[in-house]
């Protein structure tokens, strides 16, 4: 049996307040799904942060699970994890954010809030496949961590 540890606990705590089953951890990290098309992903950025990023079915990777998990165990750290992790499910990491352990499962509960808005806006701004009126309108996505805010610092 693994140690518990503070991460964990508040994992844990997170998850119950949004009665989401708890996964186990894949390195260190949580993996909830949070919908059909979305992801979010917590881990331990160091001892004063959690690193959360949500992912979404419209950034789309070619990166194998084999592969991924290779990189995972070669490369994975704080910064590059959650982008790993979410390439296993063929999604990209839409927004990301860290918040302060001290700031407890309410801090959590609020930027999880805040990344599902930043991501049903960016849904709202891709334009409909069954619009041909539109075809010609492009919205770049946001780059890895475009929207990150520091939250609870």
């Amino acid at each position: 049996m693994t140690e518990t540890t503070a991460f964990d606990e508040l994992v844990r705590a997170f998850s119950s307040s949004f009665d989401l089953d708890l996964p186990e951890p894949c390195n260190g990290a949580y993996f909830f799904c949070v919908d059909e098309r979305s992801h979010l992903i917590l881990c331990q950025h160091h001892a004063d942060f959690i690193m959360m990023a949500l992912t979404s079915g419209l950034r789309k990777v070619d990166l194998s699970a084999e592969q991924a998990l290779m990189l995972l165990k070669n490369n994975g750290n704080a910064f590059t994890q959650p982008h790993i992790i979410a390439s296993i499910t063929g999604q990209r990491v839409s927004h990301w954010t860290e918040v302060s352990v001290h700031g407890g499962v309410e801090l959590m509960r609020t930027a999880f809030d805040l990344l599902l808005d930043a991501n049903a806006q960016l849904e709202r701004a891709q334009p409909s496949a069954e619009d041909d009126e539109i075809d010609e309108i492009h919205v770049p996505l946001p780059k890895f961590g475009s929207d990150m805010v520091i939250l609870g610092s």
